[in-house]
Formats: structure tokens, C-alpha cells, sequence
């Protein structure tokens, strides 16, 4: 068994382009969570996670399915 370790800055998200891209390709279980959050920093870990989640997955040839987390 191996262990992969996935992190990821969210200074990128900073730029409001690049936020609504990321934003318009998450899942809508993760707009709501990142929609009923209030300040920006836990609006971009909040994309984040699926974002990294997503990368992770497509890595282990897995399908990302609807999951909601």
C-alpha cells in the first residue's frame, strides 16, 4: 500500500476569473457549501476540496460520481 499526499494553495482563487471558473465546474452540493459561507477564505477551501478531491481521483482512475462530501 501506498500513501499519496495531495495539497494545493488557494491564492489562485483570489482572482475572481479563476474563482468562477473553479466555482462553475464543482458539483451543486459544493456551490451550496461554498454559497452559505461568509468570509472568501473559507469560500476557497471550501472549492478546493472538491477541486483536489476531483485531481486525486482522475489520478487513481476513478470517477468522480455525484459524490456529495
Amino acid at each position: 500500500m501506498r500513501t499519496i499526499t495531495y495539497y494545493s494553495e488557494t491564492d489562485p482563487l483570489d482572482d475572481p476569473a479563476v474563482f468562477h471558473a473553479a466555482y462553475s465546474a464543482v458539483s451543486p452540493y459544493r456551490r451550496g457549501k461554498v454559497d452559505s459561507l461568509n468570509y472568501l477564505q473559507g469560500k476557497k477551501l471550501s472549492l478546493g476540496v472538491e477541486l483536489l478531491l476531483r485531481k486525486c481521483l482522475m489520478d487513481m482512475d476513478e470517477e468522480f460520481s455525484g459524490i456529495d462530501f
